[in-house]
């Protein structure tokens, strides 16, 4: 790759900053939004959330746009009129629906285009287009989850969010819907394989190429039709399970090795099963780059039960689940009526979780006990399908956490 495309993004990027780099000198001056370079989830640091229909169940790309977007006072002021949902993304060439986010990055799609965007610079990239899935080996299988996992390439910048963020490589993971691959003469009790496809964009070579990802578990369920990925720590982590969930999937796409690439997370002892354990009732969430799981649901009329806990990865390679917060959240039915659903986690305030209550769209506070309604949705669509499927979760959530200096989007080392 010659020089000068590297030196001419540099340049281009350095000019859209420059409103960035003024109030960032300014923050440091003032001390009113003390910036810590090494270390990345700030406690003032701006985030932006993204709330989208979802559409596992429409073709319809228009059923999948992004119907509210929730800015932090300091996500305002970087993103000053730009912070205007209308506006957001259209410096996009085209049409297109969220499906992941890394740090400040957005990977979005367009009728199987795939783009690379930083909201806040308006860069981006767009992807060589995916293989298709050969139909002799993997008959009907689509593309039912989503994942973008950067990870620097320096050895002393070992998250983003330090440096210039310039020195990190990424790749773009697209799953395939999971199968139970049974094995011949298996013995009862013996562990159940289960496989799925990834097909995997790595920034490194600037080529896609399919995996066949294997894990085995014990107990059966049906794979679920839509996925929603979260990143802690370079591992993607996906909730399995169809109208009862199960547990939890790993996977690290930089680890080659098959036996650690891919595993089986166990819910929490606490974790309630059956329909508490439905898709509207529990969540995950990355709070301060740490993976939480949340559930939610109804002990009684007009009381909701909410446990949070954290993983936390221990000494000996194990990994144990840390309960942080236990609350009962008691909703006033003369202002909002319905169901209660898990939408996401606050990216920096562990205490702070987002629901929706209704057609509400609300921040509820466990330390204050106090839940506010900030949106009320409108759209007859989506709360139909609600209503005719039991309340079941319609909404994804994507969260932009903005680091001291936005990462840049470099051009691929192959074009």
């Amino acid at each position: 790759m010659p020089k000068f495309a590297y030196i001419y993004c540099h340049l281009k990027l350095k000019i859209s900053l420059n409103t960035y780099l003024k109030l960032l000198f300014i923050n440091i001056c003032i001390e009113k939004y003390p910036v810590k370079f090494e270390d990345h989830h700030a406690r003032d640091q701006p985030f932006t959330l993204l709330f989208r229909r979802s559409n596992a169940y429409s073709c319809d790309y228009h059923c999948s746009k992004t119907f509210y977007h929730l800015f932090s006072e300091e996500s305002k002021v970087l993103h000053g009129k730009s912070s205007s949902p209308p506006s957001y993304l259209e410096f996009l060439p085209k049409y297109v629906v969220i499906k992941a986010s890394f740090d400040d990055l957005l990977l979005v799609e367009n009728y199987c285009y795939y783009y690379i965007c930083n909201p806040l610079t308006k860069n981006w990239l767009e992807l060589p287009e995916p293989p298709q899935l050969s139909k002799n080996l993997y008959p009907e299988v689509i593309y039912t989850g989503f994942g973008l996992v950067c990870k620097s390439s320096s050895i002393s910048n070992k998250q983003l969010g330090c440096s210039t963020n310039a020195d990190y490589n990424y790749k773009v993971v697209l799953i395939s819907g999971l199968a139970l691959f049974e094995e011949p003469f298996r013995e009862i009790d013996a562990p159940r394989v289960f496989k799925f496809i990834a097909t995997i964009f790595s920034s490194n070579t600037g080529r896609w190429r399919e995996c066949e990802i294997s894990y085995s578990r014990k107990i059966s369920f049906v794979p679920r039709e839509h996925t929603d990925v979260v990143v802690s720590n370079g591992i993607m982590y996906w909730l399995e399970g169809r109208l009862e969930f199960k547990g939890i999937v790993a996977f690290d796409p930089f680890n080659e090795i098959g036996s650690k690439r891919c595993c089986f997370v166990d819910f929490p002892a606490q974790f309630c099963r059956g329909w508490r354990a439905s898709e509207d009732r529990v969540c995950l969430g990355v709070v301060c780059g740490q993976l939480r799981l949340s559930q939610l649901f109804k002990a009684r009329k007009s009381c909701f039960l909410l446990r949070i806990w954290e993983l936390n990865h221990n000494n000996n390679g194990t990994v144990s689940w840390v309960l942080h917060h236990e609350a009962r959240l008691l909703v006033d039915s003369s202002e909002m009526t319905g169901e209660m659903v898990l939408l996401a986690l606050h990216p920096i305030n562990g205490a702070i979780v987002f629901t929706l209550l209704g057609d509400h769209v609300c921040q509820y506070n466990i330390l204050e006990q106090k839940l506010e309604s900030f949106f009320q949705h409108k759209d007859g669509h989506i709360l139909y399908l609600m209503k005719i499927a039991k309340n079941k979760k319609f909404i994804s959530a994507f969260t932009l956490v903005h680091p001291p200096w936005p990462t840049p989007i470099l051009p691929l080392l192959s074009s």
